[in-house]
């Protein structure tokens, strides 16, 4: 990120994702003599706890969000305890190599994982989760989009089409 942007009104957090730095979110007080108060957030917050963009990036892809179900059986605990083992940053690093064979290998050690609980950071193994693991194109967008600091409008908006029924061509400058 360039840093010309000193912060964000809005009152999705996902913006963390996209590399905001400072999310500011109003909120209403009732019987207030305010009419709403700012809370601000901050992503440095989020790194002193080990949640770096790599981190929450893949948490979201396990876990979904606003424009994706993530992976079925994955819940919130498991994915940020399966974060620790650095499944973002190796996936981050790996973007720019033959992603499609890159994927494969990076699905198949999140498969193990998931299923056998090598490194004890799970309470239990979740074989579901490990079967529900795909070979998704959705994936490959989302990873490039997320990641990609010189992201270009016309393409993050048809690929938000694609995979997120958003709307048509003639709208993209709209919808973005």
């Amino acid at each position: 990120m360039t840093g010309k942007i000193d912060a964000i009104l809005s009152d999705d957090v996902d913006c963390f994702l996209f590399g905001v730095r400072t999310v500011l979110r109003s909120v209403a007080v009732k019987n207030s003599s305010y009419a709403e108060f700012v809370d601000i957030y901050s992503s440095d917050i989020l790194d002193q706890a080990g949640f770096s963009r790599e981190a929450l990036i893949f948490i979201a892809l396990l876990r979904g969000g606003d424009y994706d179900t993530g992976l079925p059986g994955c819940g919130l605990t498991t994915a940020a305890n399966l974060r620790t083992l650095g499944f973002g940053d190796t996936l981050k690093r790996n973007l720019n190599s033959t992603l499609n064979h890159f994927l494969d290998e990076w699905r198949e050690m999140l498969r193990k994982e998931l299923s056998m609980n090598f490194s004890q950071k799970l309470s239990s193994p979740n074989k579901q989760a490990a079967l529900n693991i795909s070979n998704s194109d959705k994936l490959d967008c989302l990873t490039t989009q997320l990641w990609n600091n010189h992201l270009e409008l016309q393409t993050a908006a048809r690929s938000c089409e694609i995979y997120f029924v958003w709307g048509s061509q003639a709208r993209y400058p709209q919808k973005v």
